[in-house]
């Protein structure tokens, strides 16, 4: 294993030691390249200009490490590998250093059009027309790496599609994200407190940073004029300055990163997702659905999870939406249960881990016949 690691991932020595100990209970070697602290935002715009030049996107350059290409290839060198897993089209520049082994290319996202929609969503002119820029470059080398690979890997039906569409090939199998459905289950132990919300998720993650600017402008000011007394909780590492600043309210609570985020599901009477931004699929709406707790997302939240509204979770896409699926599921119980209930059975079905072995396996070996 060769890990990238930005200083935001693991901020210290102690957490990359304790994070290497981990991963080399499972694999032969663990190789973790930190990228060094960058204290001087101007050195990322220069680098997002002289990505406006160069015919690589700028998040290549940005995961780009000399030491790392270098061990790897001296491991394509010395190690029989039956294959190369390479966990994103961003880190491309390093197929070249192992040519011979078949690569298995990950795609957490069609990427390309992640960009394109954040394009489409951005006001300031000079950003959108850098977005737009690098979609295109994006899609340039997703068309090309994912046609010339042994098998694609995206995490849903939809962003199969999507790849086919743009790569034409048909090398692609879903492997959908997982959940540890032992790990992530209500004990019961104390009941949700009732009108407490929780919205949990990354917010160095654009989707989710807009989904909680787009929260506390506009729908949290209605949830609270419906009713004063409701809470929030805003658990997730890097949340921007207007979603802390909202924490003057003692009525709403931003934890950033925690160790455990299954007492704080446990105190939510609901999870909210007001994700605005398609393109994957959302880990942390698994881990609230194995929480067995009702949901109110967005069509963008729940998008490529197979969930089906009314069902599994209600639907929302206005402020004035947020505020009657709500209000609906804390005057009713029985649907609140219903919901919480048919999810957790839903995700031990299709999303436990065992399930996603299986998966993955299989595309491990369509990739190996293929070769």
């Amino acid at each position: 294993m060769l890990a990238l690691c930005p200083p935001s991932t693991l901020p210290s020595a102690e957490a990359v030691r304790e994070a290497k100990d981990e991963l080399s209970r499972i694999a032969a070697s663990v190789d973790i390249f930190v990228f060094p602290a960058d204290p001087f935002r101007a050195r990322r715009a220069l680098g997002a200009a002289l990505a406006c030049l160069r015919p690589a996107s700028f998040w290549e350059s940005w995961f780009w490490s000399a030491t790392a290409f270098q061990r790897l290839r001296q491991l394509a060198r010395s190690t029989t590998f039956d294959l190369f897993h390479l966990d994103a089209v961003f880190l491309a520049p390093y197929r070249s250093a192992a040519p011979d082994i078949p690569v298995v290319l990950n795609h957490h996202n069609v990427e390309s059009q992640l960009l394109a929609s954040r394009a489409s969503g951005e006001r300031r002119w000079w950003l959108r027309r850098f977005f737009q820029q690098q979609s295109e470059k994006v899609a340039t080398r997703e068309r090309m790496l994912a046609s010339n690979v042994a098998q694609n890997i995206v995490v849903s039906d939809l962003d199969a599609s999507r790849l086919r569409e743009l790569a034409r090939t048909n090398a692609i199998s879903t492997v959908p994200n997982g959940v540890d459905v032992e790990y992530f289950r209500a004990n019961g132990a104390h009941g949700a407190k009732p009108g407490t919300l929780i919205f949990v998720g990354g917010m160095d993650w654009f989707p989710n940073r807009d989904a909680m600017e787009h929260f506390v402008s506009e729908i949290w000011p209605a949830l609270l004029s419906d009713d004063p007394n409701r809470r929030m909780t805003i658990v997730g590492r890097n949340p921007p300055a207007a979603v802390v600043a909202e924490a003057r309210d003692p009525r709403f609570r931003v934890l950033g990163f925690v160790d455990d985020v299954r007492p704080h599901f446990e105190d939510a009477s609901i999870c909210v997702c007001p994700i605005r931004l398609g393109g994957g699929t959302r880990l942390k709406i698994l881990d609230a659905l194995a929480m067995s707790r009702p949901l109110v997302s967005t069509e963008f939240g729940v998008e490529g999870l197979g969930l089906t509204e009314g069902e599994h979770y209600l639907s929302a896409s206005t402020p004035a939406d947020f505020v009657r699926q709500i209000r609906m599921l804390e005057s009713n119980s029985a649907l609140a249960r219903r919901l919480a209930m048919a999810g957790r059975e839903f995700i031990e079905r299709h999303y436990s881990w065992v399930r996603v072995a299986e998966s993955l396996e299989e595309a491990y070996a369509k990739a190996l016949r293929r070769a």
